[in-house]
């Protein structure tokens, strides 16, 4: 097919043809148009800057699919303010637009007869001729094989032959066809991933059968049409009835080949392309079908090699897509631990642009027919608000960490699209006409629809998306005739920066000083940012900061040895540390120690232990104790001897320790056998002093820093070891991300009768704990396995692990373990170091949580922290910041109940000062207020977690009140770190019921929230069920306000609820805290 030219307008499209298999078909000519294509695009003195992939959805043959592109594009073209803004914004704009044609029949009233009205003729009689062309018809559909044919025929002759009798079942020569022609097909069932065409739990014909005759009858769906593609002039509402499963098979098996489809010729043709113009966009659109048809051509095949893969497109837009509302999903709440069959699309983040859907009411094709034989009226909901079976022009895409639902607006209305957003905009209003069995399904030209596309083509408008070779944002400049004062308006007029419109019935809450519930429901959607409820009259801000003491410096320095004389490999050295009140020249290397408060009262000398490890020197032993005054210089020095290994730079590492607990890292950089002994880098990372003065020794220490090729990791303790993990960053990800799953599907396990049983209670039954048991020890002893003992791991790797493992599984062993860790997201408790071997017995004691107090501590942060005891006097200083609409959601009164509790314990007698929080506007005015004094900061809410995958980083990562979510990224603008918050609060992150969480989550609010003075975080790490959450923290808070340590508190929970209730769910959450803070005096 030559170039087509729309009559009446100036923009050409490309219409390339293939078969079924995938494969480009010949021009008339004997020329392959992509050939012509692609010199086209490859033609620098004239270069296209955007390439548009557009698909089709349903339609039969080749007439049909102009029909629809010459609509379609001819709606784009015609919004000509979109079009004049691309030509501005993007200099030399010049379109080159594909459309793909695909064989796609599903329905039997498509039929390419001239004139013919369907399967059978108006007269219940077809002649011999049209009766075989209607076989041949489906079996080009669904099988070409004999016996497809002869099943075939026993539908179609059936369905001519029962006249006006009852439809209530099939007989069973038809059913036996069915059968048949289903194993021919090829199809597959119960794909709980959404593959298209085998997502459907089962080909039951008669389910089908009966769902249609329900259709058949409903007012929506009966004006004049029949089910599944039938129409008046079919004959019989009865023969149309016996013919709907033949046609519900030739649907699915177009899903099939839209897949199929997209994953080949698609894919191909798209890396061919974008090979032939690198500097060009590209952005797809698929309508239907042909949504699935473009999935699939940026996802590929799966388990394709990475060197086959498309690069990332700049938009996707999947209009009424006939496709699963999981099919995107990173795990699937009626399958825990299973991701859409496209989720490597978000993954891997093969759309840098956005990826938009529309929905809507209107479409019946997607909305009525799509689910159909999948049993809908039985679906469970398992507390979603989504059903198991449905498409996403009905629902939108679903199971995603950060989705933004929007109303579809004008064609002149700014949406801002974010690059790797995800948006689902609700279209009722616009795609709304049509009728018969699909509705407004292809109700799609529209200027409001079409401007959709633009506003996803030009969202890098404002400065472009990572890696984007030119955007309306060069060098950081707009241009001079760019209005910004909607889109400005817009984006900052609801507080924070692409604030979502409030969702219906959102909460608005001013704060609660008596903590009363309110049914979120009744509540309208916040109109402006409310004020911060008044201080409690008994708070003070922070309590006051011990005197510092004069600044004073550690020193390492050869001793014996002329600073200006170079170190040679092989010799030996000796490296002393030692503590001066002034800065030596004359050292290797110094740094600023800050020793405030690390001192308990009354001592006046302390003994500090430097570990040395390195893989550039030898050293003869690796700790030293340094004992240093309460004032003025040490008297003692810590020494090393050390031989250098080679030439060149090598590093050594002094890991600081008191009483186990780690203070700081002090590495040193030195250029053997060159220039001088002076170190040519220093540089300093840990914790401050200040948050060590009253705690416990640490029995063992483990820190975790990234470095080149994967991680550096410490273990100090008894003995010390110093080993390279090989694994890196993404890859770790990777890891922790299987053992979530798992975690996943304990907290998703269903018992013989179908029942949620770590969702409905807290009494597990033995048998299901056993379940649990087994499912976490060995999601946990293959964590603990990849991280430390991998595959060709290194000897010193393995013997790291070997003395870990053997600590931690000492039986008699109870040990305070303390984690200090840069980008290493682990669910530390949920370890299993015991043996999981078939005929092993499995121990609830083996999980590192339920033997030993475990505390996370980021490596690095700011040096505001304060010592562990958190003041309770006059008043202890909580704030409730909770997602009401949790209630709404689950129908139970969660948060109610949680209000309830803390007002019990005001009412009671605890000396608390409450304050409430519900929206993100008086959540982010709180954390930007340097006066704010919460002591306690609890959040109950909904949260995702976002990594290294996600085109956002961590900064994506974010938490959902009443209202709306606050992303990471955002509160680093709304609240920045420099405003530290007076209270110095323990933050307490009760995310429940949501699926989007793991340990990556904390990688990046732990760090921001300790940065702003927080002295912790501590909180769940994958979804945890609302009954659980809710119960937990109630019984930890019950502890915690009577003054009990925060990692004893952990502990002794995580026994109990497992020796009272067989509940081992505690082991979800983590201590990112000192583990000795604690509330004194009890506010009782």
């Amino acid at each position: 097919m030559p170039t087509r030219h729309i009559p009446g307008l100036d923009t050409p499209y490309d219409l390339i043809i293939f078969d079924a298999l995938g494969r480009e078909r010949r021009e008339p000519d004997g020329t392959m148009l992509s050939d012509t294509v692609q010199a086209r695009l490859s033609n620098a003195s004239q270069p296209y800057t955007d390439v548009f992939f557009t698909s089709h959805g349903w339609k039969g043959d080749v007439p049909a699919a102009i029909e629809q592109y010459d609509k379609w594009i001819g709606a784009m073209a015609a919004v000509k303010g979109d079009l004049d803004t691309a030509e501005r914004l993007k200099p030399g704009f010049r379109p080159l637009i594909v459309g793909l044609h695909w064989p796609s029949l599903p329905w039997g009233d498509e039929s390419i007869e001239p004139g013919a009205s369907g399967l059978l003729s108006d007269e219940d009689m077809l002649s011999p001729a049209a009766f075989d062309a209607e076989v041949e018809s489906y079996a080009a559909k669904i099988a070409d094989s004999d016996a497809a044919r002869a099943a075939i025929r026993t539908i179609l002759a059936s369905a001519r032959g029962d006249g006006d009798s009852d439809a209530a079942t099939l007989p069973p020569a038809v059913k036996s066809a069915y059968a048949t022609l289903f194993d021919e097909s090829g199809l597959d069932t119960n794909d709980p991933s959404g593959r298209p065409g085998a997502e459907q739990p089962r080909f039951d014909p008669e389910a089908i059968l009966a769902e249609a005759r329900a259709a058949s009858n409903d007012d929506a769906m009966a004006s004049g049409a029949m089910v599944l593609g039938g129409a008046g002039g079919f004959g019989s509402r009865v023969r149309d009835l016996l013919l709907s499963p033949l046609r519900q098979l030739s649907f699915w098996k177009m899903k099939d080949r839209a897949r199929l489809f997209g994953e080949t010729g698609g894919n191909a043709l798209l890396r061919r392309l974008q090979q032939t113009a690198p500097q060009a966009r590209f952005h797809l659109m698929g309508h239907s079908f042909g949504s699935i048809v473009v999935s699939a051509t940026v996802a590929g095949a799966p388990g394709a090699p990475i060197g086959t893969r498309v690069r990332p497109v700049d938009s996707l837009y999947l209009v009424q897509g006939a496709l699963s509302l999981w099919s995107y999903a990173d795990d699937i709440p009626y399958a825990r631990g299973t991701r859409g069959y496209f989720h490597r699309i978000v993954q891997d983040g093969l759309v840098r642009g956005p990826i938009v859907t529309t929905r809507s009411t209107r479409d019946t094709a997607v909305g009525r027919i799509y689910p159909l034989g999948a049993g809908v009226a039985n679906q469970l909901t398992l507390a979603e608000d989504y059903p198991r079976f449905g498409g996403v022009g009905s629902f939108g895409l679903r199971g995603l960490g950060k989705v933004h639902d929007l109303d579809m607006r004008s064609s002149t209305y700014d949406y801002i699209f974010e690059p790797g957003g995800i948006y689902n905009l609700e279209a009722s209003q616009i795609i709304r006409n049509g009728g018969g069995v699909s509705g407004a399904h292809s109700d799609i030209a529209h200027p409001e629809v079409a401007h959709v596309f633009w506003e996803a083509v030009l969202a890098d408008r404002f400065g472009g998306m990572l890696g984007e070779p030119g955007g309306a944002m060069r060098g950081g400049v707009l241009p001079d005739d760019l209005d910004l004062a909607p889109m400005l308006e817009r984006t900052f007029g609801g507080g924070l920066l692409g604030d979502d419109p409030a969702p219906a019935g959102a909460a608005e809450d001013d704060g609660f000083e008596s903590l009363q519930p309110v049914p979120p429901a009744t509540r309208a959607p916040p109109q402006a940012a409310p004020s911060l409820p008044e201080a409690d009259p008994g708070a003070e801000a922070a309590p006051p900061t011990p005197p510092q003491q004069a600044q004073r410096w550690l020193h390492a320095e050869f001793e014996d040895h002329a600073p200006d004389e170079a170190l040679a490999a092989g010799s030996w050295y000796t490296l002393a540390f030692d503590l001066d009140v002034r800065q030596r020249p004359s050292a290797a290397g110094t740094t600023a120690l800050n020793d405030t408060g690390l001192f308990p009262e009354g001592v006046d000398e302390v003994q500090l232990t430097i570990q040395l490890d390195s893989e550039d020197f030898e050293i003869a032993d690796r700790m030293r104790p340094l004992r240093i005054p309460r004032a003025g210089k040490a008297r003692t020095k810590a020494r090393f001897d050390i031989r250098p290994l080679h030439d060149g730079a090598s590093k050594l590492e002094a890991s600081i320790f008191k009483d186990g607990n780690f203070i700081q890292q002090m590495t040193l950089v030195f250029e053997i056998g060159t220039g001088s002994s002076a170190a040519t880098d220093v540089s300093t990372k840990g914790r401050p002093p200040a948050a060590v003065n009253v705690v416990k020794p640490r029995d063992l220490t483990l820190l975790i820093a990234p470095a080149t090729g994967g991680y550096e990791c410490w273990l100090h303790g008894p003995t010390a070891a110093r080993a390279r993990m090989p694994l890196a960053q993404d890859e770790l990800a990777k890891v922790v991300d299987l053992a979530r799953q798992q975690m996943m599907k304990v907290v998703t396990h269903q018992d013989a009768n179908g029942r949620l049983v770590f969702q409905a209670g807290l009494d597990i039954p033995e048998e299901d704990r056993q379940f649990a048991l087994k499912t976490l020890a060995d999601a946990g002893a293959m964590l603990f396995r990849k991280i430390f003992q991998p595959n060709g791991a290194a000897a010193d790797l393995l013997s790291l692990g070997k003395k870990l493992r053997a600590s931690l599984a000492e039986p008699s062993a109870r040990l305070q373990l303390q984690i200090v860790a840069e980008h290493a997201p682990i669910p530390w408790a949920a370890m299993y170091v015991g043996d999981t071997a078939d005929e092993s017995k499995l121990d609830w004691s083996h999980f590192i949580g339920m033997r030993h107090v475990v505390e996370q501590i980021p490596f690095q942060y700011g040096d505001t922290v304060s010592a562990p005891i958190i003041d309770s006097a006059p008043k202890l200083q909580v704030s409730l910041n909770l997602n009401t609409t949790i209630d709404t959601q689950m129908k139970r009164p969660f948060v109610a109940d949680q209000q309830a509790f803390w007002n019990g314990m005001q009412a009671n007698g605890r000396r608390l000062g409450l304050t409430g929080r519900t929206t993100r506007a008086q959540f982010t005015q709180a954390l930007n207020n340097s006066q704010t004094a919460d002591q306690i900061l609890y959040l109950y809410c909904h949260a995702t977690a976002a990594g290294l995958d996600n085109p956002g980083g961590v900064d994506a990562s974010s938490l959902t009140l009443s209202d709306a979510h606050v992303t990471l990224g955002e509160l680093g603008v709304k609240a920045p770190i420099d405003v530290q918050l007076a209270g110095r609060p323990l933050v307490f992150i009760n995310a429940c019921e949501s699926a989007e969480l793991s340990a990556a989550f904390y990688d990046g609010f732990v760090p921001y929230f300790m940065a702003k003075g927080a002295r912790g975080v501590v909180g769940t790490e994958c979804k945890t069920p609302a009954l659980f959450a809710q119960a937990w923290a109630g019984a930890f808070f019950g502890r915690f306000l009577d003054g009990e340590s925060l990692g004893e508190a952990f502990l002794s929970l995580r026994r109990e609820f497992l020796e009272k209730h067989g509940n081992p769910l505690g082991l979800l959450y983590a201590v990112h805290c000192d583990g000795d803070t604690q509330i004194q005096p009890a506010p009782v």
